[in-house]
């Protein structure tokens, strides 16, 4: 079993901590995009603003896409998580640039933006505008994504049908 396949089933039950561990691993060793988001967002909720900075300052220099047509959004997304990102406390994010950004995505990708967008308004308390972005996670059916079970976890909390 793969390790992010674990992480899928078992990420909304783990500790931060270890959670933080396990996507600042993929950060450093993979230069992924979808591990900086995740560690941007628990860098922020553990209050570790050096790793925070450690990662918006990699986004640009070290960012490798996956797939070579993600490039052009990727380079996007990278600017809104800068734009959230780049101060403390975090800021909500652009609701017409996020708009542009997933209407460039495909469905998987915008599943990680969704997803960490959603968080992104939830740290910064705003919940509704958090729980419209994890449904825009759901509602691209990327169900082997574990941002798609991030954020049915994150809606079944406060007890809403995630439909």
């Amino acid at each position: 079993m793969s390790a992010l396949f674990q992480v899928n089933i078992r990420f909304p039950r783990m500790n931060q901590n270890k959670a933080l561990e396990f996507f600042a691993k993929k950060f450093e060793v993979d230069k992924k995009l979808f591990a900086t988001g995740h560690v941007l967002l628990l860098a922020a909720e553990l209050d570790k603003p050096d790793l925070r900075d450690k990662c918006l300052a990699s986004l640009a220099e070290n960012y490798q896409a996956d797939n070579p047509a993600n490039r052009p959004v990727a380079t996007r997304y990278a600017r809104l998580l800068e734009a959230s990102f780049g101060s403390t406390p975090p800021k909500k994010p652009d609701r017409a640039f996020v708009k542009s950004v997933l209407d460039e995505a495909d469905p998987l990708f915008g599943t990680e933006i969704a997803y960490v967008v959603g968080r992104t308004f939830e740290l910064c308390g705003d919940r509704p505008a958090a729980e419209e972005y994890y449904r825009e996670a759901l509602a691209l059916g990327q169900f082997q994504s574990h941002n798609c079970t991030l954020a049915g976890f994150r809606l079944h909390q406060e007890e809403k049908d995630p439909r």
